[in-house]
């Protein structure tokens, strides 16, 4: 499904990530958006969640403002992008904050009550498609995969997936869906000696 507000919201997310790469690839940022919209609208039809999705890391990683998301996009969408977005701090290098950063979004998702729980679908579509990638990087270079992120231990990872994928099957409807399950089944491949 399509609609004008999801049109807007892909073409305003490419642009804005326009050169941007993923970490330790050439490969446009704009197909993890794609891929995270893609799983994220097989679970819902929902033009709001489906326009958060390709948006969800504008304002972590570009300029963008919420106030201009709200703007543009409207409040629910605004409000998706903002839980679903790291507080970075810009003057600490965020391999100095990794964990801390991790820790407060979790606890973030943990406390979110009914429909603010919404942001789960987003959630899992960012992870599902982070870990995909992930496992067929790891296929091509094994550990050095861990050296493209700003904290390298393997077992840091697994424990900030493992959270998310533990806060998104307290979702009755989530914890159903093939994509959560491709997320559980993707980690196992992922980190083997879990």
């Amino acid at each position: 499904m399509t609609t004008a507000l999801i049109k807007k919201a892909r073409q305003f997310a490419f642009q804005q990530h326009k050169g941007q790469i993923r970490k330790g690839k050439l490969e446009p940022f704009s197909k993890h958006l794609e891929a995270v919209a893609e799983i994220v609208s097989q679970l819902t039809d929902d033009e709001e969640l489906i326009a958060g999705a390709y948006l969800h890391d504008v304002v972590e990683d570009t300029p963008v403002t919420l106030e201009e998301i709200d703007v543009l996009f409207g409040k629910q969408v605004a409000k998706l992008v903002a839980l679903e977005s790291e507080a970075k701090e810009s003057d600490v290098l965020p391999s100095k904050t990794w964990h801390k950063r991790k820790e407060n979004q979790l606890q973030t998702l943990r406390g979110l009550k009914g429909s603010e729980q919404e942001v789960y679908y987003i959630a899992l579509g960012d992870k599902l498609a982070n870990s995909r990638e992930m496992l067929r990087d790891y296929e091509e270079v094994g550990d050095k995969l861990w050296e493209r992120f700003n904290n390298p231990n393997p077992q840091d990872h697994y424990w900030y997936y493992q959270s998310f994928a533990d806060i998104i099957g307290a979702h009755p409807l989530l914890a159903k869906s093939a994509p959560y399950k491709e997320l559980l089944a993707t980690l196992t491949q992922l980190f083997p000696s879990k």
